[in-house]
């Protein structure tokens, strides 16, 4: 069985996106994990899939019409062997949704895998999200409500402003990420792993969403089913956004 399966949905981002597997590979080959990755690309006309071919020949690419980013992972996860109709038989234990604009950190993916052999009851694990300078980028969110929506509708001025990174705004306090493990609602869609025994009977993604919020309601379903969602802040990957 492999480890990990990563997939990355690209749209025009060539090199954002070879910046990024370059990270990947580099920290599969240091991890020691047994790896595969799929780029599933949405009809880019950036020069994107000759560059995958010439750069990276070991990336499976599938070329596909734009669906959207959940439509787009949920393919990439059926060519691992996880989902609806999927052959689970060479599916590895667990699969990292990754967006093209990051980088991943060395020691990254061994902390991701080994947390969820580790913890039976975790379906999700994230990684701590990092900006380009380094400072933190929320990764772990409460489930939104009136309030978050208030705080869309009607960003606080001033000084206020801050509050926009508070509890207030379904964030975590920014102490929890120096510490250890720790269980939110759902996380970030840039970078997180799920089990692959999750995926054996149903797809990640509700693709009547085409981008934003399909994270939410995969964590929200995931959550209903008994399954935890975690962060580990040890392992760290920039989200340039």
């Amino acid at each position: 069985m492999l480890d990990l399966g990563i997939v990355i949905v690209n749209w025009n981002v060539r090199e954002l996106l070879a910046a990024c597997l370059d990270s990947v590979y580099a920290d599969l080959a240091g991890s020691g994990l047994r790896g595969r990755v799929v780029v599933v690309d949405n009809d880019s006309h950036d020069g994107s899939v000759e560059m995958l071919t010439r750069q990276f020949p070991r990336t499976q690419v599938l070329r596909a019409p734009n669906r959207g980013m959940g439509a787009g992972n949920n393919l990439g996860l059926h060519a691992l062997g996880l989902g609806i109709g999927a052959d689970s038989s060479q599916a590895p234990f667990a699969a990292l949704v990754l967006n093209p604009d990051t980088l991943v950190k060395a020691g990254a993916l061994r902390i991701l895998v080994d947390f969820l052999r580790q913890r039976p009851a975790a379906g999700v694990v994230a990684p701590q999200l990092l900006n380009a300078d380094g400072s933190l980028q929320h990764t772990g969110f409460r489930f939104p409500g009136l309030t978050q929506a208030a705080f869309d509708l009607f960003p606080p001025p001033g000084r206020l402003a801050r509050l926009i990174e508070s509890p207030l705004n379904g964030r975590y306090p920014a102490g929890a990420y120096k510490g250890g493990p720790f269980q939110v609602d759902h996380t970030l869609g840039a970078a997180f792993a799920v089990r692959g025994s999750v995926l054996r009977d149903q797809d990640l993604f509700d693709e009547i969403f085409p981008m934003y919020c399909e994270e939410i309601d995969a964590h929200w379903r995931l959550r209903r089913q008994g399954w935890e969602v975690w962060v580990a802040p040890a392992a760290a990957i920039v989200h340039l956004g």
